[in-house]
């Protein structure tokens, strides 16, 4: 335990921790047994973070229902007093963990009940790109309905939800969705890129093609100043560098190597 204990007091003095929360990314800590962390907490003179707090009995199982998609047993539990926000520990909501769960009735009946679809969670995250992720139409539906705002970035790589659609099991109808909600088809990520760049270089030549007809601009570059043209060209994808080109991409655009698609 001694090098362990030492490294966290480098740390502690360094200024690189203040409370234990900012410290659970080192793995052992991560990985450790509550008394350990608790231990360590203590050692090192931070308070408890709010995730080791015991949680209301009654809010740890309205958590459990949500998670395994019991709607009437939860719903039974928001009648009787638990607020419809009710959240563990790290503050995700009962509609996140019926969202992350994949259980899309009780999510909608969340949302039926007045669940905050706007709720910011770790990393900049909410619902919205939790649900395009997992691939629930139903339920992206029904949050842009609900008035949320659909280019919110969370904070890990600055993705918006149609960015994040790229990914999702169901692209196309998820970045429909989200086109008719609003979504701006040219928002950058952090490292520059469009949607429009991440589709070519996924190979997904159908969302391509809606993002151009949806009005993308296929000359946008990346932090690189690499175009969509040059993801296709790199990535060898033929039909994409066609559909580009018929869009208007130029494929004299240079990038930071001074390379050209």
């Amino acid at each position: 335990m001694t090098g362990f204990d030492e490294r966290l007091g480098d740390m502690r003095q360094d200024g690189e921790i203040q409370t234990l929360e900012d410290f659970v990314a080192y793995g052992p800590v991560r990985r450790g047994p509550e008394l350990v962390i608790r231990e360590v907490a203590a050692h090192l003179g931070l308070t408890d973070p709010q995730w080791l707090r015991p949680l209301p009995p009654v809010n740890r199982q309205a958590i459990d229902l949500a998670r395994r998609g019991d709607t009437t047993g939860l719903l039974g539990l928001v009648r009787s007093g638990v607020g419809v926000d009710a959240a563990d520990h790290q503050g995700y909501s009962l509609l996140w963990s019926a969202t992350v769960n994949g259980r899309v009735d009780t999510a909608l009946a969340l949302i039926s009940a007045g669940a905050d679809v706007s709720r910011r969670f770790r990393y900049g995250t909410e619902v919205l790109h939790a649900a395009v992720t997992g691939g629930h139409v139903r339920l992206v539906a029904a949050i842009c309905a609900a008035g949320v705002a659909v280019d919110a970035v969370e904070d890990v790589r600055g993705d918006t939800a149609l960015s994040l659609a790229v990914r999702s099991p169901n692209a196309c109808p998820m970045a429909q969705l989200l086109i008719a909600a609003g979504a701006d088809v040219d928002r950058r990520r952090r490292d520059g890129r469009t949607a429009l760049v991440l589709a070519v270089r996924s190979g997904d030549i159908e969302l391509a093609g809606l993002l151009l007809t949806s009005g993308a601009d296929p000359n946008l570059v990346d932090a690189d100043g690499s175009s969509a043209l040059h993801m296709a060209a790199e990535s060898s994808r033929t039909s994409a560098y066609r559909l580009l080109l018929e869009a208007g991409a130029n494929p004299a655009q240079c990038n930071r190597w001074r390379s050209t698609p």
